[in-house]
């Protein structure tokens, strides 16, 4: 691939591998409270496992020069071990669809570039904290016991044999109150920058010039950098071209259209 004026190595990438609404206590000896109780928060736990996993990201903007007429870039090469390839042609591949949602385009052959592109993602370490959460606690109540006629034979005149019989329903389980745990979570940062290099005649290999750079950052204790590149490139093109004027905060969703546009490719 063709590096364009400059010649000298670019900023390198680091990439490192991945290292429900409580309910009110229930008053005792109330099973119809209990049940109904129980019905809520069964449809809470179900309603929450349909919504869009979100994420919070930082993002921090910088645009040094116009950027409106850039209009085409190149990836700036980078190099990069073989322990780290994959996720490197990964990371390539989102902020080519990144900047796709832009209206960016790739140059091809010796067609000269008004941008070149360099970035970086990594992992940061895990920082496990300790907090204390409030765990339900869920009592069995007995199935109700009930009496039933059933048809058990027929006699010789074709007359049904019915008899009595006693049924229990099914038990069910309802919460109780809660309890207070302490509970370890892992988190870690992941992140993601991508930096746009100005690429004219008067271009210098020893003082690139800044076009605009972007760095978002996820703390959270999703592991997998791979799953949340999308989010992070989407998370910065919120901002292409433009100065956040410290740390934005931008709630992405995987449900979101900039962010299955960028999953898919143009």
């Amino acid at each position: 691939m063709q590096s364009a004026r400059f010649s000298t190595p670019l900023p390198r990438g680091v990439f490192f591998a991945p290292t429900s609404a409580p309910t009110a206590e229930i008053p005792s000896g109330h099973p119809a409270r209990r049940l109904w109780v129980g019905l809520l928060a069964t449809s809470a736990v179900l309603l929450g496992g349909c919504a869009s996993a979100s994420y919070d990201i930082n993002v921090t903007a910088q645009a040094g020069i116009e950027t409106t007429t850039a209009r085409s870039y190149r990836i700036a090469e980078q190099s990069v071990d073989a322990n780290h390839r994959a996720l490197y042609q990964e990371a390539a591949k989102v902020v080519r669809h990144a900047l796709a949602t832009k209206g960016l385009t790739e140059a091809a052959g010796v067609t000269e570039p008004d941008l070149l592109i360099a970035f970086s993602c990594r992992v940061g370490p895990a920082v496990t904290r300790r907090t204390i959460e409030n765990q339900a606690i869920y009592v069995t109540i007995p199935g109700r016991i009930r009496t039933e006629t059933v048809q058990v034979g027929t006699g010789p005149d074709g007359t049904p044999i019915v008899r009595t019989i006693t049924i229990q329903d099914p038990p069910t389980q309802v919460v109780d109150g809660y309890r207070e745990i302490p509970v370890g979570r892992t988190t870690s940062t992941k992140h993601l920058r991508i930096t746009a290099l100005q690429n004219t005649p008067t271009s210098r290999p020893d003082q690139p010039v800044v076009a605009w750079r972007l760095e978002s950052v996820f703390d959270g204790e999703e592991q997998d950098l791979r799953k949340l590149l999308p989010v992070l490139a989407a998370a910065n093109m919120v901002y292409l071209g433009k100065n956040s004027d410290g740390v934005a905060i931008i709630r992405m969703r995987e449900s979101d259209a900039d962010v299955k546009a960028i999953r898919r490719g143009p």
